[in-house]
């Protein structure tokens, strides 16, 4: 497969992101790996019937996806478009914000903070810190 998980920076491979995946807390019941294991389930029974949307060189959705095709032996990936991923995010979680929804895994904080360490993003907080300024002298950030 020559596309890549769109879920980190710097890339990495197919096998790092699910073992990441297997420890992801999910949103249901905060277990470890739990919606991994719901969707391969999912798949097993009914097969993939959703796409994954690609971009360049990765996947933009669908991540999940892949890796329980990968695990289940399925080689033949529908692929969708924007649009469609759009609408099956609307149809599945409605009109919400990634944060906001209610189906899915999250990363642990820890996971979360090692991941915004790689790719630089460490939030408005230590961005500041980080962030040379200059000071008026009442006080105030130019």
């Amino acid at each position: 497969m020559n596309y890549r998980p769109g879920s980190h920076f710097p890339p990495w491979s197919w096998d790092e992101e699910a073992a990441e995946v297997l420890t992801r807390e999910c949103l249901c019941c905060g277990k470890p790996g739990h919606y991994q294991r719901q969707l391969e389930a999912h798949i097993r029974e009914h097969g993939l019937t959703e796409g994954v949307h690609l971009d360049r060189n990765r996947v933009l959705d669908g991540n999940h996806r892949i890796v329980a095709a990968i695990h289940l032996g399925i080689t033949d990936i529908p692929l969708e478009s924007g649009e469609e991923s759009h609408a099956r995010w609307l149809r599945d979680h409605g009109p919400i914000d990634w944060h906001d929804r209610k189906v899915g895994d999250r990363l642990s904080w820890e996971q979360e903070w090692r991941h915004r360490r790689l790719r630089g993003d460490f939030g408005e907080v230590e961005r500041l810190k980080a962030e040379p300024r200059l000071m008026h002298k009442a006080g105030h950030a130019q």
